[in-house]
């Protein structure tokens, strides 16, 4: 309605805040008649509530500072032609994020229900998140790798062109974002998000210090490795933190293996042939490669199902 009503920021604003209280206030209500929610206040559960809280308020800060500290860095430290270069690449990354917080929100109750029941319980899903989060991430990261100057180009205009490089680059900087988002609300399903804290907070520090020596040297291109460098050093830190909380991630086996060298070799030959023909075939080999080599086990799929409520 903005275009009828002559509506600027504000106008976006207030319809931004004001459609999200319908939402707000059909849950109170589904809540309510469901699990007979009320409203009440207790200092004590409210002093529990804070005290066990602090270190997720300190790790959305410190995720929220790690998405926006690249872009105010390099504007400080180089130019705005940089910034709208690296912009419209970081641009075309920020909303694959949508894939690990759908796959969250669809396993999650699955990991909640085993944990209750014990810890190994939970491990089969735990293990199938992560493999499918690596075969999303994987699959697009190669996938652009070998079109990506043609993809920023037919997006933002050929003047974008000179983009493809940090957008090549943070693409595969997913690898790292998809395992480290799932670690951060697994360890807070066992009641270990202050590991949390301290992964992001490695995280934003090794990427202050990396764009800082990078910038003056590759511009864009150097925070865009700074960026992939940063979330590289959050999955190592996870990984040590899984292994010593006895969490099994390992989801690499002799599936995966099949289907991980076909795709390189598959995707690399499609990589000679146009744009346009190339990447619904990539997408195709894709899909076939991983119903043909069963990538995931019977048990995985019907872990899938009884996440999607398909217990049949």
């Amino acid at each position: 309605l903005m275009r009828f009503v002559g509506g600027g920021v504000e106008y976006l604003v207030i319809v931004y805040v004001g459609g999200n209280v319908p939402g707000f206030l059909w849950l109170i209500i589904s809540l309510s008649r469901k699990y007979k929610y009320r409203f009440s206040f207790s200092f004590k559960h409210g002093y529990w509530l804070i005290r066990e809280s602090i270190p997720l308020f300190g790790t959305v800060i410190l995720t929220t500072a790690f998405q926006q500290l690249d872009v105010l860095l390099l504007r400080s430290l180089d130019s705005e032609y940089s910034v709208g270069l690296y912009s419209a690449a970081l641009r075309l990354t920020v909303p694959l994020s949508i894939i690990p917080q759908a796959l969250i929100t669809t396993i999650f109750p699955l990991i909640v229900r085993g944990r209750e029941m014990g810890s190994t319980s939970t491990m089969p899903a735990t293990r199938l998140v992560y493999k499918i989060l690596f075969l999303f991430s994987f699959a697009i990261s190669f996938i652009i790798t070998f079109k990506a100057e043609q993809i920023i180009s037919l997006i933002f205009g050929g003047e974008y062109a000179n983009a493809y490089l940090p957008m090549t680059i943070l693409f595969w900087s997913i690898l790292f974002t998809y395992f480290n988002t799932f670690t951060l609300n697994l360890l807070t399903v066992y009641n270990k998000q202050k590991y949390n804290f301290f992964a992001t907070l490695l995280i934003v520090v090794v990427q202050i210090i990396l764009v800082v020596l990078l910038t003056p040297i590759y511009s864009y291109s150097g925070v865009a490795v700074a960026r992939v460098a940063a979330g590289a050093a959050g999955t190592i830190f996870f990984i040590f933190i899984l292994r010593s909380i006895g969490i099994q991630f390992n989801f690499f086996s002799m599936r995966v293996t099949k289907w991980l060298f076909p795709m390189v070799i598959g995707v690399v030959a499609l990589s000679f042939i146009p744009f346009y023909a190339y990447l619904p075939l990539a997408l195709i080999l894709t899909v076939v490669l991983t119903l043909k080599v069963k990538y995931f086990s019977p048990e995985e799929i019907g872990l899938i199902l009884r996440a999607i409520n398909y217990d049949s």
